[in-house]
């Protein structure tokens, strides 16, 4: 890499420092870059190869070697250790005013990762209950291709395509059938950051509060400031982000936000919003009514193996039937978790809800349930319990089963005592 930065051959120059023989295993190096300019020892005629170098030493050899080098004259190994070591030293050479855009334009920066995942799901919409025969169920395979790229200094790209596809599906009426969507962008974020500040825009993934309003893809824009131990959050988005014919092409526009205060390294809590601004027109496009304007507060806590997370929620929508169940919470326990890169690992999670039929959206289901949390808007809402067992199979396989038992939030009106039972079985490969 010294000879490549220097750009130099070795012509039969005299020895630039007494201190480092002919016959020493880096002098033909240490010639060539003392002969380009990028080191001149202790200015007594020594290398002093033997002394330590301070981080503000070496970053200078680096500025130098960056000045006086081309990367296009550099083969890709010598573009990539000095690649490296800008990374490295990127604190030291900002002190020294050294600027590393175009090195960083033509070093790689892209990041390629890939996911798949195998998924059969039974009642997931929880549109089966104890008073008819239907027993949804299907297959349901997806890719993920995942990228990041460094654009600039302080903007990073962050895309995500997705293709799905279902088999034996069955909604209890039409028999088996099968279908998949068009290759789509889950996400396609550039994201901003400028020391307390961060901005993202395109097709984002916003999380608000502790995942019960929104965790998921949306259209937009979202902004925080961090304030140390607060941070906070807002932004315009489209909700639906489903394939062109999905949900009759509706928008979904909604204003979002989020406060989350850090109370302590293992406790925050979070206030989350996420208003609906074009209830009428969604409306008009569903064919039913999507009147949300909804707050959350919740809380997060660690304590050894153990995390615990609950959120309440309720809907402040104007314009709801007079008995609209507006309101709605979960809790959920978790004991461990999985690390993708260890065999062996595992984890296991307990959740308790109890969802108003108004209080969260099971339609387009935006939030952390494996379930929906009801039967739809404005329906028989969700009350009961649930757990999933996560286990690491091997290297970057893991697998997972999730089980809900559910019931209407009030058995007296929606005429029947339970759903029929969900069942979750998923395998994920990551690559």
């Amino acid at each position: 890499m010294a000879l490549a930065v220097a750009g130099t051959s070795l012509a039969a120059t005299a020895n630039p420092f007494d201190d480092v023989p002919a016959k020493h295993w880096a002098y033909d190096s240490i010639q060539a870059l003392a002969k380009a300019g990028i080191v001149d020892g202790f200015g007594d005629g020594a290398f002093k190869g033997d002394k330590p170098l301070t981080r503000y030493e070496m970053a200078v050899i680096v500025a130098k070697a960056m000045s006086k080098s081309k990367s296009s004259q550099l083969d890709q190994e010598s573009q990539a250790v000095l690649a490296k070591l800008k990374v490295e030293f990127g604190d030291e050479l900002k002190g020294l005013g050294v600027r590393v855009d175009k090195l960083e334009k033509t070093s790689p920066s892209i990041k390629i990762s890939g996911r798949g995942q195998l998924y059969y799901a039974k009642n997931d919409a929880l549109n089966g209950n104890n008073s008819n025969n239907i027993k949804p169920s299907y297959m349901q395979e997806e890719i993920f291709l995942d990228m990041e790229s460094d654009v600039s200094e302080n903007v990073k790209f962050k895309g995500t395509l997705q293709k799905t596809a279902y088999s034996n599906r069955t909604d209890g009426a039409t028999g088996r059938y099968s279908s998949a969507d068009k290759i789509r962008f889950d996400q396609a974020e550039f994201l901003w950051t400028n020391k307390n500040y961060s901005i993202s825009a395109g097709r984002i993934m916003p999380f608000l509060g502790q995942g019960m309003l929104w965790c998921w893809t949306a259209d937009g824009a979202y902004a925080t400031y961090d304030f140390s131990k607060v941070s906070l959050s807002g932004g315009y988005v489209d909700l639906n982000t489903y394939d062109a014919g999905a949900f009759n092409n509706a928008s979904v526009n909604a204003a979002i936000a989020n406060l989350t205060i850090k109370a302590t390294d293992n406790v925050n809590f979070t206030v989350a919003y996420l208003d609906a601004l074009n209830p009428q027109d969604v409306t008009t496009r569903l064919g039913y009514n999507y009147n949300f304007r909804q707050v959350a507060y919740g809380v997060n806590t660690k304590l050894g193996d153990f995390t615990l997370a609950a959120e309440t929620i309720k809907n402040h929508a104007d314009s709801l039937p007079h008995d609209a169940q507006r309101s709605g919470w979960l809790t959920r326990l978790q004991w461990k978790g999985i690390d993708v890169a260890t065999p062996g690992s595992y984890g296991v999670t307990l959740d308790y809800m109890k969802f108003g039929n108004w209080s969260i959206d099971p339609e387009l289901w935006g939030h952390l349930l494996m379930v929906t949390g009801g039967d739809a808007i404005g329906g028989n809402g969700a009350k009961g319990y649930g757990a999933t067992v996560n286990y690491v199979a091997a290297k970057n396989i893991d697998v997972s089963v999730a089980y809900y038992k559910l019931k209407p939030y009030d058995s007296n009106k929606s005429g029947f005592t339970s759903y029929k039972d969900h069942l979750g079985l998923t395998t994920n490969f990551k690559f």
